[in-house]
């Protein structure tokens, strides 16, 4: 399934968040990519409560959509690299002329906001929220969901692409590069989401690692008891040591399913 994605001229990720109110956008333009495409953000603007939790309100609508809980979804976003474009509704009469951080052209209809540059915007968030809120006095209720949002914030990959957590794959045949993880970083991910089948873990590391040695999750079903072994020899058939060292497991619960226990 990967590579459908990897190859596909563009990815949609159809989200039920509906946008109500204008305000809720008011926060993008502090996010906005100049003329040449470079981002930047403006903590300078942000310099009152209101614009504070207009910024957390419209990341919440975003980060509590079931799309982000599906481990299926994140190896897509992960496969369909630059390509994935997150489409969210809104309600009649909101206007989104003049922020540079929506496409203007994906779509007509939806709020239309490339994968990538989400995630930048929720770097830059995540520095501004962690960092440089000491100026201001937030309310108990505002605090708290600032914390929360931090959290879920954990879920995304990250917008840097010098991060030591991802790679970038190129491979000859390839038109564009691919994003990609080691098992350990796709373990992490894999913890906060969820899939029916249990064995489907298997198959959603080797995508998000861009494994070139897989194993058939069907016969694994049948034949092993234990995802964890099977989550071992799968990375270390890919030369892949990450699960090696004791620092990945440091604070993790070990239920059977979740983490390569032996």
């Amino acid at each position: 399934m990967d590579k459908v994605y990897e190859r596909a001229f563009l990815s949609i990720g159809l989200l039920r968040t509906r946008i109500e109110s204008q305000e809720t956008l008011r926060v993008l333009k502090h996010f906005c990519p100049n003329s040449e495409g470079n981002w930047g953000f403006s903590a300078a603007g942000i310099s009152n409560t209101d614009l504070v939790e207009s910024m957390i309100t419209f990341f919440e609508h975003i980060m509590k959509d079931p799309w982000h809980t599906r481990a299926w979804v994140l190896q897509e976003a992960y496969s369909a690299g630059p390509r994935m474009v997150l489409l969210l509704q809104h309600a009649p009469g909101i206007l989104l002329s003049g922020h540079r951080s929506i496409s203007a052209t994906l779509s007509v209809s939806e709020i239309a906001v490339q994968f990538d540059s989400f995630i930048i915007m929720v770097d830059y968030a995540t520095g501004f929220l962690t960092r440089s809120l000491a100026v201001l006095t937030l309310s108990s209720n505002l605090a708290q969901r600032r914390l929360s949002l931090l959290q879920q914030f954990k879920m995304l990959p990250p917008g840097d692409e010098r991060s030591i957590y991802i790679k970038w794959t190129y491979r000859a045949g390839l038109a564009r590069p691919r994003r990609s993880c080691n098992a350990a970083v796709a373990l992490s991910y894999l913890r906060l989401r969820e899939n029916t089948q249990v064995s489907d873990r298997l198959a959603i590391m080797a995508n998000l690692c861009n494994y070139d040695v897989r194993f058939k999750t069907i016969e694994v079903e049948k034949n092993h008891q234990y995802l964890g072994p099977c989550i071992f020899a799968l990375a270390l058939l890919n030369e892949d040591f990450s699960l090696l060292y004791p620092e990945v497991y440091k604070g993790l619960e070990t239920n059977r399913g979740l983490l390569p226990v032996l």
